[in-house]
């Protein structure tokens, strides 16, 4: 719900947006999200926590199409792969809104969650890498 944010952990909004879009798994098509971009953006908070808005002129700029049909910045955080865009990616670029919204969240657990989260994500990456020949 859209008044409930200020109580939550950075994390658990990302994952009540990432629920929102009523994906199974882990996983989404890449397609597919692109029709969820309004609503990912809503569930940002201001940055005096309150209610879903999308956090202001530099976070819409990231949901706003980039000029001459160009992705928006959003998708290009979260690197969808074949296709696909994956929840450690969609939790990252999550978190880089919340942080140009100037929520304060990160700090504590979700900063240690946030380390190892680019940890696996890194780990993906050279995986990626060197099964590519790379």
């Amino acid at each position: 719900p859209a008044g409930s944010n200020n109580s939550l952990e950075a994390w658990e909004l990302a994952l009540e947006a990432w629920a929102d879009l009523r994906v199974q798994g882990y996983s989404m098509e890449e397609r597919r999200f692109r029709n969820f971009l309004p609503e990912v953006e809503a569930r940002l908070p201001d940055a005096d926590g309150g209610p879903s808005g999308g956090g202001g002129r530099e976070v819409a700029e990231l949901f706003a199409p980039v000029p001459g049909g160009g992705d928006p910045v959003f998708m290009s955080l979260m690197r969808p792969h074949r296709g696909m865009v994956y929840w450690l990616y969609f939790w990252k670029a999550f978190g880089e809104a919340l942080h140009l919204a100037g929520t304060g969240f990160a700090e504590g657990l979700t900063s240690e969650m946030e380390v190892l989260r680019d940890r696996v994500m890194r780990r993906i990456d050279e995986d990626a890498v060197s099964a590519h020949g790379g």
